[in-house]
């Protein structure tokens, strides 16, 4: 009999370590990590794109940006679900707006979705006319008190995405909503997926308050969390095992996992092309990828094994696939791709975030943006951007050559004006309507509304890069959007204002722009957080109150933009210290109070 319960007790304490943590907990101390400049790229093509942050910076125990799922509608709209708030995108994922308007939370009607409540997935539903500017985003809620899950939604109403009250009936008993499905206008599918069961209303058309069916349960003590793959008629969950239906839902079964220890991403491009990915940071960091091609029946043996686990993948096309993941306590980071179905694999990208949520977009008929969304050791979100040419010949595809303009050193009052070219590739007539910039300094020359191009036609267009007077000393950029029914046609822009006639560029902000510790006063660990204006060899020493030496934190390198370090000081005594960061030029002190 005790045999028995020990074996029980393992079984249970070995579901219970496979299960995903929830909410996800801060690292204490912080590692050190480093936020890159936005604008740069990273590997092979990936560029960061923003940091997601929820909250002021004067308020670093409010950061709760962490990245859930990313949902997009059409035309280039979408939003990203953190832990608490959305981020939404008007323009394929280039800007994100945080949706709660005055963080950090204040008496807003997005104080619903604080804690004790957390968003646990969003889904866009699926529109027949897409020219319609009417998005619906539902998402779902937990809260962590009561247990209870929520069905809510984000309505784009004519310029902006808004809360809606709890227009969908919640469920009546406490479950914990993992995910959501819609594979079309009317059908929704809400996944308890710790409490093995799967709801469903048919009714997205018809009045809000029509009750939830309880379409399928299992009595497996396994789980199944995160999102849900959705293609035609095939719906999958996985987790502990994999919840799968083949006729859009109306069935159900469980099915063993792709890997023994579980999974967890998973993503379709068709009815038969998949990939799933999981991971474990015990005994030692490791993740996974499987692929299937005959749409879940059998899976491949490990295709893909790395050194940090994996938190999601997306399936682009059934040959294109990516796969990231990564250890936030340990500022570890990993984006993978295939281009043979999932055959062989090649590193993408590295960074100092944990990736948690990847989608992709098509932003026009010649390219599909590949965004990935994820999480810094503070709870600060990043975005990265990466673009793929692969033209849909069935319409117009304009592409435009090239697709970068550097202006080079440009004096503030005056102007350069370069030309590029756009042309059709494509099978259709493309007809544009509009230009747009993300700078005002780059301004589209020519008209555009009412222009059309047919196929294989070329135009000369051009760009002007226009310094203002005012405008400091620093490299500018914009992203110049040519729409057209055919989508967005993108040119990135790069221009250089020098300090002076004849001098060269030098940054306007001091080597050291900027150095804080937080908790100040603490009473073990702190966070020294400073930045750079550009790369610089750099010490971070601290001192007690006599000057003397109390610790060395850092002695290396460090690229332009934000850095992180922790300082534990839990051996040292109470009293004033001071933190001191040197480099060859320039040096910056704070004074920071142990209290104990």
């Amino acid at each position: 009999m005790k045999r028995t319960c020990l074996v029980v007790a393992i079984l249970l304490a070995s579901l219970a370590l496979a299960q995903p943590q929830f909410p996800p907990p801060r690292p204490d101390p912080v590692p050190s990590f480093q936020i890159p400049e936005p604008g740069r790229a990273l590997d092979e093509g990936w560029q960061y794109a923003q940091t997601l942050v929820d909250a002021q910076l004067t308020h670093p125990e409010l950061f709760n940006a962490y990245p859930v799922q990313i949902a997009f509608t059409h035309n280039g709209r979408g939003a990203i679900a953190t832990l608490h708030t959305f981020f939404r995108t008007f323009d394929g994922g280039h800007t994100w707006v945080n949706l709660d308007p005055t963080p950090p939370p204040s008496n807003t009607g997005f104080t619903s979705l604080r804690i004790p409540v957390y968003i646990t997935g969003i889904v866009a539903r699926p529109l027949a006319v897409t020219d319609i500017a009417l998005d619906t985003l539902l998402f779902c809620t937990q809260n962590v008190t009561t247990n209870f899950g929520r069905v809510r939604m984000l309505s784009y109403l004519g310029n902006d995405y808004f809360l809606q009250p709890d227009t969908i009936r919640y469920l009546e008993e406490p479950h914990w909503l993992t995910g959501l499905a819609i594979p079309d206008s009317d059908h929704i599918f809400a996944f308890a997926g710790f409490d093995r069961l799967v709801y469903h209303r048919d009714s997205l058309s018809r009045p809000v308050f029509t009750a939830w069916d309880s379409l399928y349960a299992t009595t497996s003590d396994q789980w199944v969390a995160g999102p849900v793959a959705s293609a035609e008629s095939l719906m999958v969950a996985v987790g502990g095992e994999r919840w799968i239906s083949r006729d859009a839902g109306a069935t159900w079964s469980a099915e063993p996992p792709a890997d023994a220890q579980s999974d967890y991403g998973v993503s379709f491009a068709d009815e038969l092309h998949g990939l799933t990915g999981g991971g474990t940071l015990q005994p030692s960091p490791t993740g996974w990828v499987h692929r299937t091609t005959n749409g879940g029946l059998t899976w491949s043996e490990r295709v893909l094994q790395t050194s940090v686990p994996i938190r999601c993948v997306k399936m682009v096309t059934a040959q294109i696939g990516f796969a990231a993941g990564g250890n936030y306590n340990e500022s570890a980071g990993e984006i993978w791709k295939t281009t043979d179905g999932g055959d062989t694999w090649t590193q993408d990208a590295t960074m100092d975030a944990e990736i948690t949520a990847i989608e992709s977009e098509r932003a026009s008929g010649a390219y599909v943006n590949v965004i990935a969304a994820g999480v810094f050791p503070d709870f600060r979100g990043g975005v990265w951007m990466n673009r793929l040419y692969m033209p849909d010949p069935s319409g117009p595809v304009l592409v435009a050559d090239p697709d970068t303009l550097d202006f080079g050193v440009v004096a503030p009052g005056e102007s350069v004006t370069l030309p590029f070219t756009v042309q059709n590739v494509g099978s259709d007539t493309g007809f544009f309507s509009e230009s747009s910039s993300s700078n005002l300094r780059f301004v589209l020359m020519e008209p555009l509304a009412g222009t059309k191009l047919a196929p294989q036609q070329a135009e000369t267009l051009h760009v002007k890069y226009e310094v203002l007077p005012q405008d400091s000393s620093g490299i500018y950029s914009a992203t110049v959007a040519l729409i057209s029914d055919d989508g967005r046609t993108e040119i990135t822009g790069y221009g250089t204002v020098p300090l002076s006639a004849g001098e060269p560029l030098r940054s306007p902000l001091p080597e050291i722009a900027m150095l804080s510790a937080w908790p100040n006063p603490g009473n073990s660990s702190f966070e020294i957080r400073y930045a750079l204006s550009h790369a610089a060899d750099v010490n971070v020493k601290v001192f007690d109150v006599q000057g003397r030496e109390a610790a060395v934190l850092h002695r290396t390198r460090d690229e332009v933009g934000e850095h992180v370090l922790s300082w534990n000081a839990a051996e040292f005594a109470s009293g004033i210290y001071f933190v001191r960061v040197e480099t060859l030029s320039a040096t910056l002190t704070t004074k920071l109070l142990l209290v104990k």
